[in-house]
């Protein structure tokens, strides 16, 4: 996978510290972006983290109760349930 690198080589870690600083609309925001950008092109080097990227987002929305456990989403092309 070829992650943007943070700073302590933590990514993953990073950015679901970043989500929890996020406002609702800010997280929305990125699951479209993330989801548009693999649609468009989903054999970029980058298509893997705009997915956690997107899966983050959701998972934060949920965590505060802003999404249902069992809301799909599409992203190219396939159904993912959370």
């Amino acid at each position: 996978m070829n992650y943007t690198t943070s700073i302590n080589g933590q990514w993953h870690t990073d950015y679901i510290a970043k989500t929890k600083t996020m406002d609702e609309q800010s997280l929305r925001f990125v699951i479209a972006d993330c989801k548009e950008a693999i649609n468009a092109n989903p054999e970029t080097p980058k298509a893997d983290q705009y997915a956690d990227e997107a899966l983050y987002c959701l998972r934060e929305l949920y965590q505060r109760g802003a999404i249902r456990r069992d809301t799909a989403f599409i992203m190219n092309g396939a159904k993912e349930i959370i």
